[in-house]
């Protein structure tokens, strides 16, 4: 396993990659405690390679590719997104 490997950590809806194309961690590993602002897996502080300050404040990423995505344009991920509300119906 290589440490790409050991850094990922979220939901993957049964895929067995995660969404830089690195594959997952066998199950049983600790859960981390930040979220990767880009995609939002579960990163260790602690081990993560790829980080970005901001504002003062330093993020977590996944892969070097959130990271990229977050250091060019860091307001469109920190900015909730608006909800669309529900269709008439669908519930």
């Amino acid at each position: 396993m290589s440490d790409h490997e050991t850094e990922h950590r979220h939901e993957t809806q049964g895929k067995e990659t995660c969404c830089c194309g690195g594959r997952m961690p066998a199950a049983g590993v600790a859960s981390a405690s930040v979220t990767d602002p880009v995609c939002g897996m579960k990163v260790d502080p602690a081990s993560s390679k790829h980080r970005h300050e901001h504002d003062g404040v330093i993020y977590h990423f996944c892969c070097a590719g959130c990271r990229t995505k977050f250091a060019a344009n860091p307001q469109s991920y920190l900015t909730p997104k608006a909800r669309e509300p529900a269709k008439t119906g669908s519930i």
